[in-house]
């Protein structure tokens, strides 16, 4: 019973643990933003996304809205949601998240990630800054 126990107690652990992997993936994703590797970025990205934007207008889109901001000097968590269709996208799961974040060339910001989960895998799908 007690094996039992503990193996019910492992599978809820890793359930929940594997619900905030988006985090840990997003996390990830918004560094490579940040330290201005928009290559690696688009790279890490879904299919979906690569099919629609290409690498060179990811770019090009990146050097002209996020490169003037400057660094990050301060991004906070606003909102996340869990959903299992978004417009224009197949059912599945996605995560949206919010992000208030602070730039040494703008003092107040909303970042919007929205990041699909594929194989397993944490992706982004779509990068708003507001």
């Amino acid at each position: 019973m007690k094996q039992l126990l503990i193996l019910i107690c492992f599978i809820a652990f890793s359930a929940v643990a594997n619900d905030k992997a988006y985090e840990q993936s997003a996390n990830n994703w918004l560094e490579l933003i940040d330290s201005g590797d928009y290559q690696a970025s688009w790279q890490d990205t879904s299919d979906r996304f690569k099919n629609q934007v290409s690498e060179a207008q990811w770019q090009l889109a990146l050097e002209q809205v996020r490169t003037p901001l400057g660094k990050v000097v301060k991004r906070s968590p606003l909102d996340s949601t869990r959903h299992t269709s978004l417009p224009g996208m197949p059912d599945g799961t996605y995560q949206v998240m919010q992000f208030s974040t602070q730039y040494e060339n703008k003092r107040e910001s909303i970042e919007t990630l929205s990041m699909t989960l594929i194989d397993g895998k944490w992706q982004a799908i779509g990068y708003f800054i507001k």
